[in-house]
């Protein structure tokens, strides 16, 4: 199915993809419902995060690179008192 041909713009007229645009990105903005649409949450959710993930393949985040973007910090190790009063 040819979806570039059913988009139109604001105005009326063909919309324009973007030179050079990634096929994953083409295929995303591809399954957008019509405006007006009916679009459950739960769909948009799906959607939100499949271009948050076609996002992090794509494009490189300076700040995870550096450490910065870590979901989990390990807890600090117990003193020295504490590891004595559990293995007594």
């Amino acid at each position: 199915m040819d979806h570039d041909a059913d988009r139109t713009d604001v105005a009326g007229g063909q919309a324009s993809v973007p030179p050079g645009l990634h096929p994953f990105f083409q295929g995303l903005l591809d399954t957008l419902p019509e405006p007006g649409a009916d679009w459950p949450r739960a769909k948009r959710d799906q959607w939100l995060e499949t271009a948050r993930s076609i996002f992090s393949l794509l494009y490189r985040d300076p700040a995870e690179e550096r450490g910065a973007g870590r979901l989990f910090v390990a807890p600090p190790a117990p003193a020295e008192s504490e590891v004595d009063r559990y293995s007594a």
